[in-house]
């Protein structure tokens, strides 16, 4: 396989052999999986529940990091759609503060340049820190507009499936529209680009190392977004193995091991560079798997919405957990082997973690919605008292089909629907599943819990459920926005 040279970087490629790094700065490599359900792999996503694994896919590598650091059990993505979850990570706020809620939504509202990101935050505490993205960025801006230094540039999901070299439907599948490919066999020896972004991720960490340069990897994999594409041996390989009773689709569970295999190859980069000592690996999914392979089946009424995410309900496109609980795991120095925390975190506490883990000391803004888990990290009881908030505020055409704002607080989730004002309230601590409402039963806390959301979406100036405004209508933070916050006040 035929390396791609990184340019720009004032680097050359490490020699053979291990490369032991000469700093003191930590390094980071944060691998984003695309549309993977909490209990998509072969290991547990929560020791104490037994069926937050698959029963039919394998995920070897992914399963080994888990049991190397410690896994989250409570672990979310900002949003249950892409793009959105996307801006929370690099800016550590929630989707409602930057008015960013759907895909293909305007972003010219958004101040790229001037927000704060990872790659901002870990250079304030160490310049020389190298920043590298590859795979979907899935942003409005390119990559270096948000301190990286290396990237794939500004990518969506059509890099993922350039190299389709085959496509079988299944014999047995009938579409119910002539572009449902869900079900189609697409193979390809690089599938959704898979290789061929781990390839460039594995040079760049060569260059960091040569150049003794602390370094923050994102990889972001286009699995497990349709096109669904594996490499013809992994679908041999899970054809022929049993099907299970959640997880049955041999071409899924195929781009999902194979996706594994990529990964496999970081991790054991980083072994061979001498650099596992000293590197954190952070592991999760950007939303919720698809409920239901192919979507729009009979199988929603006949299991409650308990589908390829069970036990929780639904999946990607709803704010119920299925659509927001993802596999979330860290590794590296000082973290327990086999450990887990229920400690509730969401993908926009990953920036004042890392800016923690990486020594930056300054204040970070008070837009912030994220909370530094670097306590949960070191085995201490970390009671969140920053609720978590999600938002949608548009009739998606799949699944719900609702209007819909959420938020946990403590063992408590509420959902509102924004069209009517409906309230679901549901203990997840008892009601995983959510199918209990405790609305009528416990009015009191589901006033409590509405009177926060609702205070919050209005304090950062949530786009508001309008059925006359346009579903992409563009947001209301501009870039005054940032202009009451001193941290960015004082760095003009």
């Amino acid at each position: 396989m035929k390396r791609s040279l990184l340019t720009g970087l004032g680097m050359t490629l490490a020699s053979a052999g291990c490369f032991a790094q000469n700093n003191a700065s930590p390094n980071f490599v944060f691998i984003l999986l695309d549309d993977m359900g909490w209990s998509s792999l072969s290991t547990q996503a929560d020791f104490n529940v037994p069926d937050s694994r698959s029963d039919y896919f394998r995920t070897p590598n992914i399963d080994s990091l888990f049991n190397r650091g410690m896994r989250f059990s409570n672990g979310y993505a900002a949003a249950a759609l892409s793009s959105p979850s996307r801006y929370s990570i690099q800016t550590g706020m929630t989707t409602a503060r930057v008015n960013y809620v759907r895909v293909g939504q305007t972003t010219d509202h958004i101040d790229h340049a001037g927000a704060l990101s990872i790659p901002k935050a870990l250079k304030e505490a160490d310049p020389n820190y190298l920043c590298g993205h590859f795979g979907k960025w899935h942003l409005g801006c390119d990559p270096s507009v948000m301190g990286y230094d290396a990237s794939d540039g500004q990518t969506t999901n059509e890099e993922g499936d350039r190299n389709i070299t085959a496509t079988t439907p299944d014999p047995d599948y009938k579409p119910r529209h002539k572009d449902d490919t869900w079900l189609h066999v697409n193979t390809d020896k690089d599938p959704k680009a898979m290789y061929s972004v781990t390839d460039r991720a594995l040079g760049f960490m060569e260059q960091a190392a040569a150049g003794h340069r602390p370094f923050y990897l994102q990889i972001s994999h286009y699995a497990m977004h349709k096109e669904i594409t594996c490499t013809p041996e992994s679908y041999a390989y899970f054809d022929a193995l049993p099907r299970g009773e959640k997880h049955s689709l041999p071409q899924f569970a195929a781009m999902l091991y194979d996706t594994d295999k990529a990964i496999g190859l970081v991790t054991d980069k980083l072994r061979e560079l001498g650099l596992s000592e000293n590197t954190y690996v952070i592991l999760m999914t950007d939303n919720g798997g698809v409920p239901f392979l192919p979507p729009f089946t009979n199988i929603k009424e006949q299991k409650r919405w308990i589908g390829e995410n069970g036990p929780l309900q639904r999946g990607k496109w709803d704010l119920y957990e299925g659509g927001i609980r993802v596999p979330f795991a860290v590794a590296g120095p000082g973290i327990e082997a086999g450990s887990q925390s229920d400690n509730p975190v969401a993908c926009y506490d990953l920036l004042p973690t890392v800016a923690e883990l990486a020594g930056n000391t300054r204040r970070l803004p008070r837009t912030l919605d994220g909370v530094s888990f670097v306590p949960s990290l070191q085995g201490k009881v970390q009671n969140r008292k920053r609720p978590l908030f999600f938002h949608n505020p548009f009739a998606a055409t799949m699944c719900l089909k609702r209007p819909h704002s959420a938020m946990r607080m403590g063992d408590y989730k509420l959902i509102k629907l924004l069209d009517d004002g409906e309230l679901r309230l549901f203990d997840l601590t008892r009601d995983l599943s959510e199918l209990d409402n405790l609305a009528e039963t416990e009015p009191r806390k589901a006033k409590e819990l509405e009177r926060v959301l609702d205070d919050y979406m209005e304090s950062v100036h949530a786009l508001k459920y309008d059925p006359e405004i346009p579903r992409l209508q563009v947001g209301n933070m501009q870039s005054e926005y940032y202009r009451d916050d001193p941290y960015y006040r004082n760095r003009r």
